[in-house]
């Protein structure tokens, strides 16, 4: 299974450490651009949680440098 069929599976909010295992990434970079709206994020409390089906979408539509 892909990363974006598992996301899509996936019925539950990501964590940041989550995400950065799974689409390996340094958590700084994810913090950065979830900061600057290049990843879809939302807040809750002190944390960012991802959407799963937005992290989906995004990674399918992103571009590749």
């Amino acid at each position: 299974m892909n990363i974006v069929n598992y996301l899509r599976s996936r019925n539950t909010a990501l964590t940041s450490a989550e995400l950065c295992e799974l689409i390996n990434l340094h958590p700084v970079t994810l913090r950065e651009w979830t900061r600057a709206g290049r990843v879809p994020a939302y807040r809750m409390g002190r944390e960012w949680r991802y959407d799963p089906d937005k992290v989906a979408d995004w990674l399918d539509h992103r571009e590749v440098a």
